[in-house]
Order: structure tokens, then C-alpha cells, then sequence
């Protein structure tokens, strides 16, 4: 596995994500502060890890396959990218996903 550099821009990026995400997805009573949040509305905040193929630019969606909840059975969804741009051409890059609603959205990623 290679080393992963991230600058400071992205660290904080990545910071406020995982931040956000321990707070609200442990803690249900507790409303998030921004509506403009697209994780706002999920009601089952469960994080899961998938991989996506190539490059993928910040504001658009990707197909992401993860494993289900059961474990046995492979799934795909398109997610969206509110996050950076991320992954390499050519390249099956890591990444964690989250359901708000009916939609996916990327909230981190391996950079290449």
C-alpha cells in the first residue's frame, strides 16, 4: 500500500468530514448545524468502504462498489462527489461512502 501525502487544504477537508461524521452518526438526538449539509437528512448514518476506478472530479457521481451489509453479496451505487478531486487514471482507488436519503455521497477517499 502506497503512502498517502495529503496538503492542508485536504487535511482539514478530510478533518471536518470525519469530525462531522463522529458527531452526528453517534450522536441522533443532536441536529446538524448546517441544512446545507447533504448527510443532514440520513437517518442511518453507517459509513461504508467501496472502491471506485479512475479519476473522479469534485461535482459529479461515480460508480462505487462496496460489499452489503450481509457481507455476501457485491453492490454498486452511483455517488456523488461533493468532496475533492480524487483517484488516478487507471487506478482502483479506496474510498467511504455514506447514504443521505435516497443519495450516496463520497466522504473520503485514497488520493493518488
Amino acid at each position: 500500500m502506497a503512502n498517502v501525502v495529503f496538503d492542508e487544504e485536504s487535511a482539514r477537508r478530510i478533518a471536518a468530514a470525519v469530525k462531522w461524521v463522529e458527531q452526528y452518526s453517534l450522536d441522533e438526538t443532536t441536529e446538524p448545524e448546517s441544512e446545507d449539509d447533504p448527510a443532514a437528512d440520513s437517518a442511518a448514518r453507517t459509513v461504508i468502504r467501496g472502491t471506485f476506478s479512475g479519476e473522479w472530479s469534485k461535482g459529479t457521481e461515480k460508480t462505487v462498489n462496496y460489499t452489503a451489509d450481509n457481507g455476501d453479496s457485491a453492490t454498486q451505487d452511483n455517488v456523488y462527489n461533493y468532496f475533492a478531486d480524487v483517484g488516478e487514471s487507471g487506478v482502483t482507488s479506496a474510498c467511504c461512502i455514506i447514504q443521505a436519503g435516497s443519495e450516496w455521497i463520497l466522504i473520503a477517499a485514497e488520493c493518488g
